[in-house]
């Protein structure tokens, strides 16, 4: 099995360290200044053949096999009367959901899967909604009360240029009356001919930005 560390540079931290064991080989992984979340492929079959068609692949007993794991890791808080509920908990989708990107912020975390849902929980492991994106997801990011997704949103508008759309939700509670859709399918401005490279949030304003594979941040 390996490790996990996470060092904090901020001396006035309660932890100075978070060690996390991984069992099953992380390979998406998310951290905010409240916890950090982390996922897996879902397990092979070893016997598994590229050529099986649909009806095999429907009809095979894939319950033997682990689906994707998730892992939510709380940190230590320095204020708990700001915080909210905030625990370390860990589920595992069905063998054929698998998640394609995770993202955190205060009193939440997320996930995308490959049937193109949007799952948020709270930071106990409560299941608050559950959201069909409109395409294919390309990237996710979170802040302290906001969440972005980006995806496909139709066929390239120029050549090697991808059509991008936004969803940005507001987070204010741990509760599926309080996510807040503050924008919906809104097109991600990317230079012609480039590709998407980072996304984030302004951290004076709280505004979304993204940066391209032309140096062009907006």
């Amino acid at each position: 099995n390996n490790r996990i560390e996470i060092r904090f540079s901020n001396a006035f931290r309660t932890n100075k360290q978070e060690v996390i064991q991984d069992h099953y080989g992380y390979h998406l992984a998310n951290m905010s200044d409240y916890g950090a979340i982390f996922a897996c492929p879902p397990e092979e079959d070893p016997d598994q053949s590229q050529e099986e068609d649909a009806l095999q692949k429907f009809m095979k007993d894939e319950s033997k096999y682990r689906g994707s794991v998730v892992l939510y890791h709380a940190f230590t808080p320095t204020d708990k009367n700001r915080h909210p509920p905030n625990e370390t908990f860990q589920m595992v989708l069905s063998h054929s959901e698998e998640v394609t990107s995770v993202a955190c912020g205060l009193g939440w975390c997320a996930i995308t899967t490959s049937k193109n849902f949007l799952r948020i929980f709270s930071t106990t492991g409560i299941q608050l909604s559950i959201m069909k994106l409109d395409g294919d997801i390309v990237s996710m990011t979170g802040d302290e009360h906001k969440l972005a997704v980006v995806y496909n949103n139709s066929l390239p508008i120029y050549r090697h240029t991808p059509s991008l759309a936004v969803d940005i939700y507001n987070i204010t509670d741990t509760s599926s009356t309080k996510i807040q859709m503050l924008v919906k399918n809104k097109t991600v401005p990317i230079t012609k001919e480039s590709l998407l490279q980072w996304i984030g949030f302004d951290c004076t304003d709280g505004g979304f930005m993204v940066y391209d594979t032309q140096g062009v941040l907006c």
